[in-house]
């Protein structure tokens, strides 16, 4: 990493740490790290030209965000990040609205119900509704992306989508996706102070409210574990200081097991979805523009 960039990672690094420990603090409720998600999430800006609006996508409150230039056919399902239990299409907004203008997609940002109010399936099966009302609107050519928890709602509703018979995805984009959140994969996760987000208490808490009583190994709660074979094209960032960083590397591994067409860049010194300080910092505007170039490249 070069000097120039090295210098204001560490600073970000810190902040975000900061931020990340008062928001995701023990004792604090549900709904107030939701607001302190939020908050957190709204240093970035939406780019010059974008237009972002509220609206509906089937029976989801969602934003619409459209950019500019906007390429013909080809649309855009975000699915946001946050564990499965913060997050929003409002605390995702520079970040969805970065990756529009970049892909010249329309893009629709879910707001998909969060547990522990609502474990799984709920969030999946929001996401393969609000699917299922694009395709009924008359699009057929639909990216899905998304990070964090998103990244692997998204690999869950490729699986899904495949084993219902329904047009499949134009691609699928995941950065820093959670690919599976069985006990095991919360046994390997070793807290770095290099990883400023994330903590192994934080993932419990979260994996634990999200599954519930269901069984942990459920291709659809855990996709590394799914019959991976037929999937669209696949991108997928993964970041070295990550703590879920190994299980990205394994699901990209699987994937080519598996004989799919994948896209993989794994980011050596830096951490889980730091592509989310796209527009502050050159490095994540960087990888964000390098992941719009191929996601658009995989969808044809």
């Amino acid at each position: 990493m070069k000097l120039r960039h090295r210098v204001p990672g560490v600073v970000l690094r810190t902040v975000m740490s900061l931020a990340a420990r008062w928001s995701l603090r023990p004792g604090t409720n549900w709904d107030q790290r939701r607001w302190w998600s939020a908050v957190a999430a709204r240093v970035g800006r939406v780019p010059h030209g974008v237009r972002v609006e509220s609206g509906r996508l089937g029976d989801l409150a969602c934003e619409i965000t459209a950019p500019s230039t906007m390429r013909d056919g080809l649309v855009l399902l975000y699915l946001h990040g946050g564990g499965w239990t913060v997050g929003s299409p409002a605390s995702h907004r520079s970040l969805v609205a970065r990756l529009a203008a970049l892909t010249g997609m329309r893009t629709w940002s879910i707001d998909y119900r969060l547990a522990p109010e609502h474990p799984f399936p709920a969030a999946l099966d929001d996401c393969v509704a609000a699917y299922q009302a694009l395709l009924d609107a008359g699009h057929e050519r639909i990216v899905v992306a998304g990070d964090s928890a998103g990244g692997g709602l998204t690999a869950s509703l490729g699986v899904a989508v495949r084993d219902r018979g329904l047009v499949a995805p134009a691609a699928l984009g995941m950065l820093c996706p959670v690919v599976y959140v069985t006990r095991s994969a919360l046994d390997r996760v070793v807290d770095s102070h290099r990883e400023p987000l994330l903590t192994s208490r934080v993932l419990t808490e979260m994996f634990d409210a999200y599954v519930g009583t269901h069984d942990r190994s459920d291709p659809l709660l855990s996709p590394l574990y799914a019959d991976l074979a037929g999937l669209p094209p696949v991108v997928l960032d993964s970041a070295a200081d990550d703590l879920l960083g190994d299980q990205d590397v394994a699901f990209a591994q699987a994937i080519s097991a598996a004989g799919g067409t994948l896209d993989h860049r794994h980011y050596p010194g830096l951490w889980h979805v730091f592509h989310a300080l796209a527009g502050i910092w050159p490095v994540a505007t960087e990888a964000l523009e390098c992941f719009a170039d191929r996601l658009v490249a995989a969808a044809g």
